[in-house]
């Protein structure tokens, strides 16, 4: 069984994960260089979560001790983390993402499971101005990276809309 998780723990959580994020998408865009727009996804993907890395150590410096997860958000709290993609290895064998789509696939995916985990996580700490930008910024990115799936769209990132 997880160990008991506390609010600080699930925010450490959420900054690793945006570090796992930013290493992924970094290399993807590595892996996808002569592709100029699936690598410039990757690249700003990859900016947009070193942004987030920052929000959560923010947040992170506003909590007071290690205050426990009240009990009847435990379960839902590690339900939300338990997931491949929040593991510092997940993403370490690139080399078996053999095409753009399988990639953006795998990026929407990821995008998904962070999003429940930040909702979650919102659930837990209650509203906060940080968690709310990130929240949305990863909806932003779930939305988009959709658009690309399905549309063959153009993303822009956090700083600029669908085009």
């Amino acid at each position: 069984m997880l160990e008991e998780m506390t609010l600080r723990k699930a925010v450490e959580l959420a900054v690793q994960t945006e570090q796992i994020g930013k290493k992924f998408y970094e290399e993807l865009s590595q892996k996808f260089e002569s592709e100029k727009e699936v690598r410039e996804i990757f690249s700003q993907l990859a900016s947009d979560e070193k942004v987030h890395e920052n929000q959560f150590k923010a947040l992170l410096e506003k909590l007071t001790g290690d205050d426990k997860i009240a009990e009847e958000h435990q379960d839902y709290i590690k339900a939300a983390s338990v997931s491949d993609f929040f593991q510092a290895g997940a993403f370490d064998n690139i080399t078996k993402i053999d095409s753009a789509g399988q990639a953006l696939n795998r990026a929407f995916n990821f995008e998904k499971t962070t999003l429940l985990y930040y909702e979650a996580l919102r659930d837990v700490l209650g509203e906060s101005q940080e968690l709310n930008q990130i929240i949305e910024a990863e909806k932003k990115h779930m939305t988009n990276l959709m658009k690309v799936i399905i549309n063959d769209a153009k993303f822009r990132g956090l700083q600029d809309d669908w085009h």
